[in-house]
């Protein structure tokens, strides 16, 4: 049975309380850490699970083992990521930063590039004594902070998300002949099925590899005496729906509900876009004798079914793991933390998956058991994605000394789910920023040249039919939401830069495509220590200070469409290539004496101007940029 308690996904009145913070805080940490044991850790990542389990008020959903989590641990029910897309979100939890629009802007983010000098969750626990392992998707990158964050190689089946198990689907694919791209590739591949019914062992197939991998981890590990972190990230409910035939048995076809609202927000923000995942894959029919019409009602149906079976198979696996763990008897003393990547669409808005700003895309599943974690409770406070970081490191009592990090601990929350963490919950994607608390949750694209907004309220219109944004009545609420989402861009990009850069040499990278281009691509700093690269009369520019002294060099020929730049300061030189070849080349003002002020900004440049340049936004895209120390 369901937990009547923790049956209502709706909306919830949170306490806020206040408790002797020093001697609570000391009794709840001595619970946490023994002196003689440190906790293992288990993160589990589930890719694109929304809150649309048993326990999370569906009861529709086969998902025994959610239940069994929420009745062993603590239920969130107001999870939120702070970007709605794999690679970025990942990146954010992993660091403990903000995003910005130069930091985890997409799913193709690297932490090692974005966050370089910052340690990662993982290295933290490292440092501190491991032993961390990384099974399945957990970076998006297997190789992203390999060698810092994890004792051994991170560690991925040959399998894929998108390998099929069955003859009749080898069969089809000799048929197809539509292709798909992919990010920042230059080759295309065929088209895969949306929906496979798999005749295979559920331990067989891709992440089934994944829980069999770190159940194996668990065996050798669980005797030695390092204390273990081990991430595992499933790739499933990720389109395509492969996961064995027997997961789609609970959900019959003509049993499947369409979403309550299928339509966009009215007025519809122009910046609200539409998103083209689900194009990658061909939705046929289970038999492949029919393609079904895309938004149809049988295509809801069928996509509602794969993803159900899909969480299913994710929820079966999840039980495979816990009842070795329970065999072991690591579950005395072992945190765990289960959790979606990012929200999803399933059918909502008529839209599907994640990157993007609707609501939908922004709250998650998130669940978390073990010692000092209070049994069979529901937390109804807003909690962040950063907020894991810290409260993992205090759980092991690990230090964070001065280290920068957005997140707060819900070591307090874990033992009394009462207590108010936040009020609201912060997201942003591309040109967006979001926030989200228990009567209003509102989309703003406030920094592009016409400004819009998605404004809901979540009591009154819980499908969000209704865009307030832009009624008079509403004026006062759109603009106490909009002051919160400054305060956070504000904390956000007053966080690390890209790189520590005083008194190290530099390296600068930038890929960009413009017919004629123009403007700044980064800069970081201003009139006293700094560096900016930029394109002036078309021609590319690189501008340092140190201590006021102003080094600027510029290529001597235009150039245009798809470059690559770079610049690099050394205690001897300043330079700057174009494709590789040398374009320009100074005497250096030596290394830089301190850290530049304000934040690192790509395709702007906010604060006093490092060098002589127009201060104009760039007209192309910059497709990669990186800062990174200069290897003599």
């Amino acid at each position: 049975m369901i937990n009547p308690s923790i049956s209502n996904p709706g909306l919830y009145r949170v306490q806020s309380l206040i408790v002797p913070c020093t001697v609570a805080l000391s009794a709840l940490f001595a619970s946490l850490v023994s002196s003689a044991e440190k906790p293992n850790v288990l993160l589990l990542f589930i890719d694109d699970l929304k809150p649309m389990t048993r326990d999370y008020g569906h009861p529709h959903m086969h998902t025994p083992n959610f239940d069994r989590l929420a009745l062993s641990g603590m239920r969130f029910e107001n999870a939120y990521c702070q970007v709605p897309t794999c690679g970025a979100s990942r990146a954010s939890l992993m660091t403990s930063l903000y995003p910005t629009v130069e930091r985890f802007p997409n799913f193709l983010t690297w932490a090692e590039q974005d966050a370089v000098d910052h340690p990662t969750l993982p290295q933290k626990f490292r440092e501190a004594g491991y032993h961390t392992i990384s099974n399945g998707k957990v970076f998006h990158h297997r190789n992203d902070t390999d060698e810092r964050s994890w004792s051994e190689p991170a560690w991925r089946p040959e399998t894929k998300g998108t390998t099929f198990y069955n003859d009749e689907t080898a069969a089809f694919m000799k048929t197809v002949t539509e292709t798909r791209g992919f990010a920042g590739a230059s080759f295309r591949k065929k088209k895969v099925p949306m929906f496979e019914k798999g005749k295979i062992d559920p331990m067989k197939t891709n992440d089934g590899l994944i829980a069999a991998k770190t159940i194996q981890d668990m065996q050798r590990l669980h005797n030695d005496n390092k204390p273990f972190f081990i991430a595992c990230g499933f790739a499933k409910p990720h389109m395509p729906f492969y996961s064995p035939e027997k997961t789609y048995q609970p959900y019959p076809l003509e049993n499947i509900a369409l979403a309550e609202w299928r339509k966009r927000p009215s007025p519809n923000p122009a910046s609200l876009r539409e998103v083209k995942e689900q194009f990658s894959y061909l939705p046929m029919t289970h038999d492949f004798s029919r393609r079904l019409d895309y938004n149809s009602d049988d295509y809801h149906r069928y996509m509602r079914q794969g993803y159900y079976a899909s969480v299913t198979h994710a929820d079966d696996l999840t039980g495979r793991i816990f009842d070795e763990m329970e065999s072991l008897g690591l579950d005395k003393n072992t945190v765990v933390v289960v959790l979606g990547d990012h929200g999803w669409l399933l059918g909502e808005h008529n839209e599907w998956a994640k990157n993007q700003l609707f609501h939908e895309a922004l709250r998650t599943a998130m669940w978390m058991r073990g010692p000092g974690v209070k049994e069979n409770s529901v937390a109804e406070t807003f909690v962040e994605f950063v907020d894991i970081y810290p409260t993992l490191c205090e759980v092991a009592g690990i230090k964070l000394d001065d280290q920068t990090v957005h997140g707060k601990s819900l070591v307090p929350l874990l033992k009394d789910p009462s207590l108010t963490h936040r009020d609201y919950a912060y997201t942003r994607f591309e040109n967006g920023d979001a926030i989200s608390g228990k009567d209003y949750y509102m989309a703003s694209w406030s920094r592009q040249k016409k400004p819009e907004a998605l404004l809901i309220d979540r009591k009154a219109d819980p499908p969000g039919k209704t865009n307030l944004a832009d009624r008079e009545d509403h004026s006062d609420i759109r603009k106490k939401l909009q002051n919160l989402i400054n305060q956070k861009i504000a904390t956000a990009e007053g966080a690390l830069p890209v790189v520590k850069v005083a008194k190290r040499p530099l390296e600068i990278k930038a890929t960009i495509d413009s017919k004629k281009p123009i403007g700044v691509i980064l800069s970081h700093g201003g009139l006293r220590f700094g560096y900016a690269l930029t394109v002036v009369k078309g021609k590319p520019v690189f501008a340092v200070r140190n201590n006021k002294e102003l080094v600027q060099i510029q290529g001597k020929d235009p150039i245009k469409g798809r470059v690559e730049l770079s610049a690099t300061l050394s205690a001897e030189s300043v330079k700057l290539y174009v494709n590789g070849k040398p374009a320009a080349e100074a005497k250096s003002p030596g290394l830089l004496e301190q850290e530049p002020v304000g934040p690192f900004v790509h395709g702007e440049d906010r604060g006093d101007q490092v060098g002589k340049y127009p201060k104009k936004g760039f007209n192309g895209r910059i497709t990669s940029h990186s800062v990174s120390e200069l290897k003599l």
